[in-house]
């Protein structure tokens, strides 16, 4: 991929811009990481409308055309394209917590999330937190540990893979998978943070 395809407008969309200036190789790093277009789609709806000028242009693409849901696209694609909506719509920590809480209670319609949300209790489903993670991404691996009320979920990931504006996505997707259970007051909090993971300690009341 040429510079010009890298190249991002940092005024308009400066989370990206330090996104793909941190990740080794920008664009076209760590090939064999790749998610499921379904999550691709999942970021895009409600925001269709965003400005595609000053992105990358293999990233306004994915906002042109993304690919059907089943197919698998690289991951830091799917990563540029949550950091560019979150430097138009969700200037904030809350904002974006809020915003991946609501694309997770969405994901209850996906026939596989709709079979396990059915039968499954908090501790179970993040018991297989990375099972399930293996359906929608590769090159990111999920650890669970779980007790009555709390479950502690450690995710590993190449480095700078996953950004810290993703770890705090991840605040609000732990939050909403609990609460899609029927648990009551559902807790995330993040610690241990680096460039190859983090640790994330959801609570709840049984």
């Amino acid at each position: 991929m040429g510079d010009d395809a890298q190249t991002v407008c940092a005024r308009r969309f400066p989370r990206l811009a330090e996104y793909l200036a941190t990740v080794p190789g920008g664009l076209d790093a760590y090939p064999d990481a790749r998610s499921k277009s379904t999550l691709l789609r999942s970021a895009l709806e409600g925001h269709e409308d965003l400005c595609a000028e000053g992105l990358p242009l293999d990233v306004a693409e994915l906002f042109r055309n993304p690919p059907p849901p089943t197919v698998w696209i690289p991951a830091v694609h799917v990563n540029a394209v949550f950091h560019a909506i979150c430097d138009q719509y969700y200037p904030t920590e809350r904002n974006v917590i809020a915003w991946a809480r609501r694309r997770t209670r969405s994901m209850a319609n996906n026939p596989i999330y709709r079979r396990l949300l059915s039968f499954t209790g908090p501790r179970a489903l993040l018991k297989i937190a990375g099972r399930v993670d293996r359906m929608f991404q590769r090159g990111t691996h999920i650890d669970a540990e779980y007790g009555p009320g709390w479950a502690e979920s450690r995710l590993r990931h190449p480095p700078h893979l996953v950004s810290p504006l993703n770890q705090v996505a991840n605040v609000g997707m732990f939050e909403a998978m609990v609460e899609m259970t029927g648990a009551d007051d559902p807790l995330c909090e993040m610690s241990d943070a680096s460039p190859t993971g983090a640790l994330f300690r959801t609570t709840w009341r049984e």
